[in-house]
Parts: C-alpha cells; structure tokens; sequence
C-alpha cells in the first residue's frame, strides 16, 4: 500500500466506526483503498472526500448516501453501481463507465463528467447543475426532473433520454443535441417550455423510457 493510501485510510477508519453499518464495512474499505478494487461492495453512507480511486473496479457497488465530493474516479468502473443520493459535487468522473447506475436524486453540482459513459442510466432529480458533460453518453438515460441548469453538453449524445420535467436552463448544448429526446415540460437553455412529447399520442414512448433500468445497449470499451 502506497504512503499515502495508508494515510488516507487511518484517516478514514474512525470515521467508518461511526456506525454500526459503516463498521461492518471497514474492511471493504481496507481492501478498495488498498487494490482499488471493491466489485459489488456495501460502503453505504461512507466518506470519501478527495479520495484518489482513478480506474478503480467497483461496478455493482453500492455506495448510497455516500460523500464523495472533490473525489477523483477518472475511468473508474461503475457500471451498474447504486449511488442514489451521493454527495459527488466537483467529483472528477471523467471517462468513467457509470453504464446503468442509479444515480436518482445524486448530488452532481460542478462534477466533472467529459466523456463519460451513462448508458442507461437512472438520473430522476439528479441534480447536475454546472456539470462538464462535454461528450458524454447519455443515451437511453432518465434525466427525468433532473436539473442541468448551466451543464455544459457540446457532443454529448442524448439520444432517447427522458427530459421531461427537467431543466436545461442556460446549458450549453450543440443545436441538434435534443433530436430523439423525450421533452415534456421541459425547460430549454433559453428558458422556454418544450411539450413536444406530451401529447397522448407520445404517452407510448413516455412509458417506455420510465421502466426499469435493462441490460441491452452499446457501452464503450473499457
């Protein structure tokens, strides 16, 4: 274990025992800290502030309500991960795999997200305002009532996402970025509303973008 990895991990272990939950993840925390490598893990509610996890392997994990702010997991693999409710405000989370993750109602304020993978993704209320999504995939992603307000998305892909309910408010987007994306009462970087998709005869493709997360889809390589 490098120097500085044993130190960030004596920081963090008292902190761990908080709880009894955080407790009984102490050593799973010992082992990512150490391997970068933690697949399907329980770190619920854990804190990681500016913790170093570039292209660690922790897809399946699950790390709801945990604190991640200022944390660095460039190419980390997250696919399917559970972060529902984390705290990753200005994490850096470039060219990470986050395919299929759960991210409803994360915090992703300032966070850095170039050429990330979200493949199907669950992003409902997320909130990602100030967001680097420059050349992010995000297709086939629920951005339902998420909040984009001042996103920067040149070349990001949002081919068959849900944005109903959303706001792009002063985002930054390429003009044709929205073509095959479902709008309902959503919000463009202009300030006006698009309902182009609520019309009943759209409510087919309403309902199939809200179902449950699948499996099918392209991912980008690892």
């Amino acid at each position: 274990m490098k120097l500085r990895h044993l130190t960030f991990l004596l920081f963090l272990i008292p902190l761990s025992f908080a709880s009894p939950t955080l407790a009984e993840n102490a050593a799973q925390l010992s082992q990512l800290m150490a391997t970068r490598q933690c697949h399907a893990c329980n770190l619920s509610g854990i804190q990681l502030t500016g913790a170093s996890l570039a292209g660690a392997f922790l897809r399946r994990a699950n790390f709801r309500n945990a604190i991640l702010t200022s944390a660095v997991l460039k190419s980390a693999d997250l696919a399917y991960a559970d972060l529902r409710e984390a705290d990753l405000r200005k994490a850096d989370l470039r060219q990470a795999d986050l395919w299929g993750a759960n991210l409803i109602n994360a915090n992703l304020e300032g966070a850095n997200l170039e050429g990330t993978n979200l493949w199907h993704a669950d992003l409902r209320g997320a909130n990602l305002r100030g967001a680097n999504l420059r050349g992010a995939n995000l297709g086939r992603t629920n951005l339902k009532s998420a909040d984009l307000a001042g996103a920067d998305l040149p070349n990001a892909s949002l081919l068959n996402a849900n944005l109903s309910n959303a706001t792009l408010k002063n985002a930054g987007l390429d003009d044709d970025v929205l073509r095959g994306t479902l709008l309902c009462n959503t919000i463009l970087p202009d300030g006006s509303i698009s309902n182009e998709y609520c019309a009943s005869g759209q409510k087919q493709k309403a309902d199939l973008a809200d179902r449950p997360l699948g499996t099918s889809g392209p991912r980008q390589s690892n």
